[in-house]
This record gives structure tokens, C-alpha cells and sequence, in this order.
């Protein structure tokens, strides 16, 4: 992982980073579809609001 992106999380160099996927697979196993759906509806209307191409 860049420093960068350790620093803005807060991990110094010597802290052991959770595997990628840890948060998308808690997040698949509590929510339905259905909130998957609305979640992207709304960050695809606020890059529209901000004129964003996608």
C-alpha cells in the first residue's frame, strides 16, 4: 500500500493491513441487494449533482 494512503488511515509502516476485501465481504453479508442498490443510486445522483462523468 502507498505511504500515502497508511498515513491518511493512520497504519505506520509496521502495521499489519486488513486484506482488502474484509470490508465489502461484511458488508455483502449484512445488508441485502436491495441497499446495495439504493447506495449506488445515491452516489450516482451525487456525481450528477456535481457533474461528474462517469
Amino acid at each position: 500500500m502507498n505511504i500515502a494512503y497508511r498515513w491518511f488511515l493512520g497504519y505506520d509502516l509496521l502495521t499489519k493491513l486488513p486484506h482488502f476485501a474484509t470490508i465489502s465481504y461484511a458488508f455483502t453479508t449484512r445488508f441485502s441487494s436491495e441497499v446495495f442498490e439504493q447506495i449506488f443510486s445515491w452516489i450516482l445522483e451525487e456525481a450528477d449533482k456535481r457533474t461528474i462523468n462517469l
